[in-house]
């Protein structure tokens, strides 16, 4: 079952870790990533847009009983993505 529950705060923080069980286990399977500027039919540009239009969307697998879980961060204007073989002695 798909179901959107906002965090913000530490309540919702605890919440989310307990039911994922911390992330342990759990891996990055996918990033998307919108900036919100985009090109209308005439072909002009429209970069200037409000922060929220600007989203992470990060999808994590688990070996837990739950699955998967998608979090979505907006207002996201820039962040640093490191892979696994990128992390020095993990393999």
């Amino acid at each position: 079952m798909s179901e959107w529950r906002s965090v913000k705060d530490q309540r919702g923080i605890e919440e989310l870790m307990e039911a994922f069980m911390g992330f342990h286990d759990s891996c990055i399977h996918s990033l998307r990533y919108e900036s919100g500027c985009y090109v209308d039919g005439e072909g002009s540009m429209y970069a200037h847009v409000p922060p929220e239009k600007f989203v992470l969307h990060m999808v994590f697998h688990s070996q837990w009983k739950v699955r998967t879980v998608e979090l979505r961060f907006s207002g996201v204007r820039r962040f640093h993505m490191v892979g696994m073989d990128d992390m020095g002695g993990v393999s």
